[in-house]
């Protein structure tokens, strides 16, 4: 009964955190993908053959991309100094729904100074115990929470960048995810979302080819009724105050394990850029 009520604690504690916000703040939440997710936990730093290693290939395109973006806005403070090595010294980042931190531990050791959050408590575990194994350190730190972007927003926290990387097509609300990302951007500051588009290719080659074919992650991670197309992500961000800057396509080749970028072919993996304006 013990190991019986040890295998069933993460998907209550989950449960049970969930329920937290939902009393008094509206909740973007899925139960059923952080429980999906959660199942995976063990697994974020199999970087070959693992469910996530198309996302460690993925930092080669969304970490150039966040810096970029990171390099323009207007949020850093002038006294801090930077290097070619760590060109995001003194930029605050909040990597949104961070699993087990292969996107928090890549920008950390540019110099960023990194809150990953994400709902579920296996991941945010599971995230915290690789970042503690790194002997050399993140320059600017790395902080783990669990807890979702609208009950941070409430919190009055504010960042340089914010980050959600495949993970808006797994809530529950679309729009009252981009209204906290946009409250956690602090103005002049920038929202990078990666996500997939809502298309016939985009069904063939994330699902069908992805999950059943390729076998590149397991099937049932994606579910294309909640692929969100591009002018969805635009209107949501612009009612919130902020102007699309970049919007650019990713592909994926699972032959070589690469991802580069297709310019405006939007169709299947596409990133966002959108920028809060200046004070």
């Amino acid at each position: 009964m013990f190991v019986s009520m040890q295998k069933r604690l993460p998907a209550v504690l989950d449960f049970v955190f969930s329920r937290r916000f939902t009393t008094s703040i509206k909740s973007t939440l899925d139960l059923a993908e952080v429980t999906k997710f959660s199942a995976l936990s063990k697994q974020w730093w199999r970087d070959t053959g693992g469910p996530f290693s198309g996302l460690h290939r993925l930092n080669e395109v969304r970490v150039p991309l966040i810096c970029e973006a990171a390099l323009k806005n207007t949020t850093r403070s002038t006294t801090t100094s930077s290097s070619p090595r760590r060109p995001l010294s003194g930029v605050t980042i909040c990597d949104i729904g961070c699993g087990g931190g292969i996107l928090s531990e890549a920008l950390a050791r540019l110099g960023a100074t990194v809150t990953g959050i994400d709902a579920s408590s296996p991941n945010v575990a599971a995230a915290t115990l690789h970042s503690s194994l790194d002997l050399s350190g993140f320059p600017g730190g790395i902080t783990y929470r669990c807890t979702t972007a609208e009950k941070l927003a409430s919190e009055n926290a504010l960042f340089d960048v914010v980050v959600c990387s495949e993970v808006i097509e797994h809530v529950a609300d679309v729009d009252e995810l981009v209204r906290a990302l946009s409250m956690l951007v602090k103005p002049g500051g920038s929202v990078i979302v990666t996500t997939l588009n809502r298309t016939v290719p985009s069904f063939f080659l994330a699902i069908v080819a992805g999950e059943y074919i390729l076998k590149a992650v397991p099937v049932g991670t994606h579910e294309w009724a909640k692929f969100v197309p591009p002018e969805q992500l635009k209107s949501a961000f612009t009612t919130n105050g902020l102007n699309e800057e970049k919007l650019v396509g990713l592909g994926y080749n699972p032959f070589r394990q690469e991802w580069g970028y297709k310019d405006n072919n939007t169709s299947v993996n596409y990133a966002g850029v959108f920028r809060k304006a200046p004070l």
